[in-house]
């Protein structure tokens, strides 16, 4: 049978069952030489394993990669807590990074500010064992926090008022290029020696639009 890879269908982005094995994505065909399945897998670039299925006939054993992606270029951010019993990855840049420097920031720190990143919840994973704890922030909207329970660093939190966000301290990936802060909020709490970046555009709170969703959020709960 002649090499090269045939275009034999597509399919919806729907899962697919291959012997014991699923698989969600859009199947896009094979190489005849090497029997090969490629498969487009949304959940981030942590699944695109190489691994093992079998195909439409049982008898046939073949090989499964992901197509590349846009995703592919992008390095996750892996950190941990202090004794590292719990591990935390970002498969995505942050979509926003806040330098805090509200008083309970402070607090939660034991430093002057916090700077940590907010990534889609979808893409974060945690491994290990942790305890939360939840308090009401400034706008009244919990925010629910996770700490390793051994050593007791906060890892993630989430907020009430952003849901299907994680916020995670940009020192847990002990990374200097970590990116910078998009903003810096609660800048009136600032200590008088910190240093905001150039650029970087301070406000006295969180914005209009947080506000808002915090206020909504109280209000369900009634």
């Amino acid at each position: 049978m002649p090499s090269g890879k045939r275009r034999l269908r597509d399919e919806p982005e729907t899962a697919r069952d291959y012997g014991d094995t699923r698989y969600d994505g859009r199947w896009l065909g094979h190489t005849d030489d090497v029997e090969t399945l490629e498969i487009v897998l949304p959940a981030g670039p942590a699944t695109r394993e190489v691994g093992t299925v079998h195909g439409r006939q049982a008898a046939e054993s073949r090989r499964v990669r992901a197509a590349p992606t846009e995703e592919d270029d992008v390095t996750p951010h892996i950190g941990s807590c202090c004794c590292g019993q719990v591990r935390i990855t970002a498969l995505c840049d942050p979509q926003t990074v806040s330098m805090c420097h509200c008083l309970l920031c402070q607090k939660r720190t034991g430093s002057t500010y916090s700077v940590h990143g907010y990534f889609p919840s979808a893409e974060v994973q945690v491994e290990g064992a942790t305890k939360t704890y939840s308090r009401t922030g400034d706008s009244g909207a919990y925010i629910h926090f996770r700490f390793c329970p051994e050593c007791g660093a906060t890892v993630c939190w989430e907020v009430e008022a952003s849901p299907g966000k994680t916020g995670i301290p940009a020192g847990v990936f002990a990374d200097p290029a970590f990116p910078a802060p998009t903003v810096a909020i609660f800048v009136p709490h600032k200590h008088p020696w910190v240093l905001i970046p150039e650029g970087v555009p301070q406000n006295e709170g969180h914005s209009a639009a947080f506000a808002a969703a915090a206020a909504a959020a109280v209000a369900r709960r009634g």
